[in-house]
């Protein structure tokens, strides 16, 4: 059995391949269900896993089970390889391969239209910061509250001037270190896939590469090298309106944020489901380390992977301004 939160994953070995069975969650709507499947068969690639056909030629099925609740049952590809976040001997020059196959994603999801594209979500970082609020009380470290108060704030100054004039579409929404599978010992170009499509919806645009590297910096050295590879591939195949690249930073800060948050809340519910908080401790060491890199020096890197002057921007504003305004929000006692 394989890992999951919305559906119980098995894989299945046969003579005819691979595949993941999946079981969902008996509360799972159907409309969900049939935008997971929608999207994939839109992606229609090998960068993807493809959806399987019963025997009577169904997308789904349906189940008893032992409760007597019904459960939606589906199955698809099986992805050949490993999860990025086990791969010991990573290395940054793969991020680059890496941000253009997701560019590639994302370029065929602009063209999906679902009804079930625009999603009550709190994983959708325009609600990001209103969960955060909701949601990092129930953090047990009082200092950990601290990194998320404070790298909120710093999140809330730049994306203020900007969040009006972001482009809004389908966005795979979970690029993570652990749905990305790799194939370590193909050295031209070792990223296999992407999996896990549960937290597909309408978002920011930008947000899917900010994703990808907020959660591919975790556990990395050198974390802004690793952001910096992962937006060149990424621009080089889907470029990057210059406008939004003030957001894309605090976008990756932000699904950090949001992940340590919901993380905490949801395991009073499920303590005993690990999956929930396996990012919480190495996303909190990020953020810490991620505080003391200036805005301005991260805004100037990922201008120049992009080919742009490298040049201040106004959305980012990590001057007296910014001192005063985190100083009014945070007051006198907070601090790291």
């Amino acid at each position: 059995e394989l890992v999951g939160e919305l559906e119980r994953n098995f894989r299945i070995q046969s003579e005819a391949g691979d595949f993941v069975l999946k079981v969902c969650r008996y509360d799972l709507e159907q409309e969900l269900l049939d935008l997971w499947i929608a999207a994939l068969n839109h992606l229609n690639q090998n960068l993807v896993p493809k959806v399987q056909a019963t025997k009577d030629g169904r997308a789904w099925g349906k189940v008893l089970g032992d409760d007597g609740r019904e459960h939606l049952v589906w199955m698809v590809s099986w992805l050949d390889g490993i999860p990025l976040v086990e791969c010991s001997n990573r290395q940054v020059k793969w991020m680059e391969m890496l941000g253009k196959e997701l560019a590639e994603i994302q370029k065929r999801l602009s063209g999906l239209s679902h009804p079930a594209l625009e999603r009550n979500f709190d994983w959708d970082l325009r609600v990001g910061e209103e969960v955060c609020q909701k949601h990092y009380s129930e953090i047990p470290s009082a200092k950990d509250q601290r990194v998320i108060h404070e790298t909120l704030a710093g999140i809330g100054v730049v994306l203020d001037g900007l969040r009006n004039h972001l482009r809004i579409g389908p966005i795979h929404g979970d690029a993570n270190d652990h749905n990305w599978i790799i194939s370590p010992g193909n050295q031209s170009n070792p990223i296999v896939g992407l999996i896990d499509i549960g937290d597909i919806g309408n978002g920011w645009v930008i947000g899917e590469v900010a994703i990808a590297c907020g959660y591919a910096m975790l556990g990395q050295k050198n974390s802004l090298e690793v952001a910096e590879t992962i937006v060149r591939g990424y621009h080089a195949i889907d470029p990057i309106p210059e406008a939004e690249l003030p957001a894309l930073w605090e976008l990756a800060r932000l699904r950090l944020c949001v992940s340590v948050s919901m993380a905490a809340w949801q395991q009073k519910f499920d303590p005993e489901n690990k999956y929930l908080s396996v990012t919480a401790g190495p996303a909190l060491e990020l953020l810490r380390k991620l505080l003391r890199i200036p805005c301005t020096e991260v805004l100037a890197r990922l201008r120049n992977a992009c080919g742009y002057a490298t040049a201040r921007n106004s959305g980012f504003d990590d001057s007296q301004s910014l001192y005063e305004r985190r100083q009014k929000v945070l007051g006198p006692n907070l601090s790291l």
